[in-house]
């Protein structure tokens, strides 16, 4: 079994809001709740906040023994792009139905701003 099915087994199944875009996995540190980034090749991770560090092993040994990293962990949300994205999309699908073409025309506006963004990020 390789590493990075097992790391993404284990938040999983352990219930820790995370997102992976190969080859990292990024979820909230045990610490202090920021983001923690995780190499699946090797699962070592490190908070890119505060600068705690450890491997898939030390998360583990939390969950086991410590249960105020376990509900740091569980509890915790991190800002997932993706997701935001769908959220506010629907959010405003519902705003044009309620309010009309007005709401559309922003939405229209909002959608060129962040197309232009993705276009900006894209290595050239």
């Amino acid at each position: 079994m390789n590493a990075e099915y097992v790391a993404l087994s284990f938040f999983k199944s352990h219930s820790i809001h995370y997102h992976f875009k190969r080859p990292i996995i990024t979820f909230p540190c045990p610490s202090c709740c920021q983001e923690a980034k995780m190499d699946v090749k090797n699962t070592v991770w490190a908070c890119v906040e505060c600068g705690d560090q450890g491997t898939l092993y030390t998360l583990i040994q939390l969950m086991e023994q410590d249960n105020v990293s376990k509900r740091i962990l569980q509890n915790s949300k991190i800002y997932n792009p993706k997701e935001e994205i769908v959220l506010i999309r629907s959010r405003f699908e519902h705003l044009i139905s309620k309010h009309g073409s007005s709401v559309e025309k922003l939405y229209k506006k909002v959608n060129q701003l962040i197309e232009y963004y993705q276009i900006e990020r894209r290595p050239h």
